[in-house]
């Protein structure tokens, strides 16, 4: 990544009315003609940005509370409320700042982050920053079984976020007739995307279930190519695609995963904006974002992480130029932070299943985007599981889980077996009797496409609303937190005209 978004950069004295900032340079524009190089924008002098502008507004008009003046689709009164965004929301800053019975934690950029510049831009990054760095290599298992052994072996590589499910997938598989053994090797997720994309093997060892659910081990004496491809991330945030995904591979879209930045227990630290994390991951040692200066405590995943990757769009650090200490994987970043000592300067990032799981020894901090009044939890409010601001786009940094396989002429997955885990996954195809994939997915955490509200085509790209074809919303709530407000019901006949379907035993909207 560069500094280019299609975000609205916020900070005090920004506007709600521009729309798109070209470039997050210290001082991107001092007059019109600076921004000849991007159609349809002009300078905002007082934020010196290059931006489109509601018509009839002027860029420069300021209310930092959310709301618009004049613009959107409810006049002034959308700002009501306590200066929250009162209207339907049509864009990221809308739904980062639409009103909420949502707990938030505020960062102060301008009271805590001393490279802030006045104009509200952001210091350019060092020349120096970071270095690439490759994952660590993998090490063979000894004296384990060979994987060609197996009844139908599918072979699956990427993302570590996939083997829980797997795991539930895997004991239903294994006792069809004729089993199919799922074999998974955890390597990154975009090692998922150019396993597919690129045709890359790989070299295991792969984890895989017997029919009694018991995880084990075996190798392959040669490389294998995978069937399918994990990844936390958009295969464009991997590598380039000018031309979009190759006709022949499928990009299917899982869970909703959030990603996190984390603190140990002892910390009293309770958010962070992402200007201050752009100056923690971009300048280290030397961000003057107290507490995080010490680069032995700010810890970092690697570039081919998927947690590192989808963070890494959202703050505008290039994934290979973050600065911190290396650790080779989730459980060692959750080690390292809830160890570090002293607590207080400590800081990682973990996606949120790991870091819910590792209470006892962390705690996430909210998050305040780019243009946003507060920082919010992936929660409601930290203590609670449901979701709720990444569901309804208040909490920034999220992305689906993508699975990638190759396509047959006919439209469908080359590989039959592969295109049963997808279809479990993704919920276009019936889970098995005794797989309740929604349920699982709300005790590991993610987020079923059923109950978003929103949604996005790209890495931490625009925010749309969003109504699934069967929502699950009410079912997922009462699994996650153990209670929802929703109508209990049978049948449709049960239902009240504001939600007039029986989804999962809840009515629903849709």
């Amino acid at each position: 990544m560069t500094g280019r978004f299609l975000t609205c950069l916020l900070a005090i004295g920004a506007t709600l009315s521009c729309s798109l900032v070209i470039d997050r340079d210290a001082n991107q524009c001092t007059a019109d003609r600076d921004c000849a190089g991007f159609p349809g924008t002009s300078c905002d002098t007082r934020a010196h940005l290059c931006v489109t502008s509601t018509p009839g507004n002027d860029a420069g008009i300021v209310n930092p509370g959310g709301g618009s003046d004049g613009s959107g689709d409810g006049g002034t009164s959308c700002g009501e409320d306590g200066g929250c965004y009162a209207c339907t929301p049509t864009n990221d800053i809308q739904f980062g700042n639409a009103c909420t019975d949502a707990k938030c934690q505020p960062f102060d950029n301008r009271a805590r982050l001393k490279k802030l510049p006045s104009d509200g831009g952001l210091t350019p990054l060092p020349s120096d920053a970071g270095v690439t760095r490759d994952a660590a290599p993998r090490s063979a298992a000894q004296g384990a079984v060979e994987c060609a052994t197996m009844t139908n072996p599918v072979y699956i590589v990427g993302s570590s976020a996939v083997k829980p499910f797997l795991a539930e997938i895997a004991k239903v598989e294994v006792n069809l007739n004729p089993p199919v053994t799922l074999l998974y090797s955890d390597q990154g997720s975009c090692v998922g995307v150019s396993a597919i994309l690129s045709g890359t093997t790989a070299a295991g060892p792969f984890t895989y279930w017997n029919a009694a659910g018991v995880e084990q081990t075996c190798t392959v004496a040669n490389p294998v190519t995978a069937h399918i491809g994990v990844s936390d991330v958009f295969a464009t945030t991997c590598t380039q695609l000018p031309g979009g995904l190759p006709t022949n591979v499928g990009d299917f879209l899982g869970p909703v995963q959030p990603m996190t930045f984390v603190v140990p227990n002892g910390s009293t630290q309770k958010s962070i904006s992402a200007e201050a994390a752009y100056y923690v991951y971009g300048f280290g040692a030397y961000s003057e974002a107290e507490p995080w200066v010490d680069e032995a405590r700010i810890f970092q995943r690697d570039a081919l992480s998927g947690t590192q990757r989808m963070i890494a769009a959202a703050i505008g650090v290039d994934a290979t130029l973050w600065r911190g200490t290396r650790t080779t994987g989730s459980g060692d970043m959750r080690t390292k932070v809830g160890g570090a000592m002293p607590g207080e300067g400590a800081i990682g990032v973990l996606s949120a299943d790991v870091a819910q799981e590792s209470r006892a020894t962390l705690q996430i901090l909210a998050y305040q985007h780019y243009g946003q009044s507060c920082g919010y939890y992936p929660d409601k409010e930290l203590a609670s599981n449901d979701k709720q601001n990444v569901r309804d786009g208040h909490y920034a940094i999220w992305g689906p889980l993508h699975l990638f396989t190759l396509m047959s002429s006919n439209g469908y997955p080359a590989n039959m077996q592969a295109a049963d885990v997808i279809g479990f996954m993704t919920g276009t195809r019936p889970a098995p009797a005794g797989l309740d994939l929604v349920a699982l997915q709300a005790q590991r955490h993610v987020v079923p496409q059923c109950a978003m509200r929103v949604s996005r085509t790209e890495e931490i790209g625009p925010l749309t609303s969003f109504a699934p074809l069967q929502a699950c919303g009410c079912y997922y709530e009462k699994v996650a937190n153990g209670q929802t407000s929703c109508t209990p019901c049978q049948n449709k006949t049960d239902c009240p005209a504001t939600a007039p379907f029986c989804n999962y035993g809840y009515c629903e909207m849709h």
